[in-house]
């Protein structure tokens, strides 16, 4: 019986938006997602939706950390907002220009 398992617990995201004369606002044009783990600590005590962490900003790893059979498991996310010249009728080239070989790389 498994008393442990492992988790990643935080979330980088990156939405890449394209602002063009021809429309009134942005249109996402791309978006990157990549799972690390962060090991948290809770400041003070849990106050719900108004706890706060001591380790944000803090480093992240690639390694899924180890969690406890019944333990709390804290789910973080940081996202970032990135210009790109990818016009919105382009955004699929990147994927549909792949080759066999780059396909699940």
């Amino acid at each position: 019986m498994r008393t442990h398992r492992r988790r990643r617990r935080h979330v980088w995201a990156c939405s890449r938006y394209h602002k063009d004369d021809s429309f009134d606002g942005a249109r996402i044009v791309g978006f990157e997602v990549e799972p690390s783990s962060v090991k948290h600590a809770i400041k003070d005590s849990w106050k719900g939706a108004d706890t706060q962490l001591s380790t944000c900003g803090g480093s992240a790893s690639a390694v899924p950390l180890s969690v406890a059979a019944g333990g709390e498991v804290i789910f973080t996310y940081d996202v970032k907002w990135e210009a790109s010249e990818i016009k919105w009728a382009s955004r699929w080239d990147t994927y549909l220009l792949m080759g066999d070989e780059q396909v699940g790389a």
